[in-house]
């Protein structure tokens, strides 16, 4: 779906899409297991942390979402907009929460909660 042939109608003029490293295409993605997984996240550069299912590996579905926005402009890049994620998620299973960080406003431990912490049980 992140493929520029994939794209039709108005996901074609998603902000930033026409720069490999802008828009709301995904950066780094990780499982919190090696082995059998149900759930990955992904930093979605200006659209922030995105969580999947992955139980079942034909039907992936959205399960969380975090986008920290700005709340003021940045001295140093007063063009910045959106979360700018480029850092691959981390996981703190035993507290069904992930370390997510984004370049324009910091780090997050983003506690899943409405169900979806139990995706990172065994």
């Amino acid at each position: 779906m992140h493929q520029p042939s994939a794209r039709e109608g108005a996901e074609q003029n998603d902000p930033g899409a026409n720069i490999p490293v802008q828009g709301y295409a995904g950066h780094y993605c990780s499982v919190p297991y090696q082995r059998n997984p149900k759930v990955v996240a992904c930093s979605m550069i200006l659209s922030g942390l995105r969580v999947f299912d992955i139980s079942h590996l034909a039907k992936p579905r959205e399960v969380a979402y975090f986008n920290r926005p700005l709340t003021t402009t940045r001295p140093d890049n007063p063009s910045a907009t959106g979360a700018f994620a480029m850092s691959q998620p981390a996981w703190d299973v035993k507290r069904h929460s992930i370390w997510y960080s984004d370049g324009n406003t910091g780090f997050y431990d983003v506690r899943l909660t409405n169900g979806v912490g139990r995706l990172l049980d065994r």
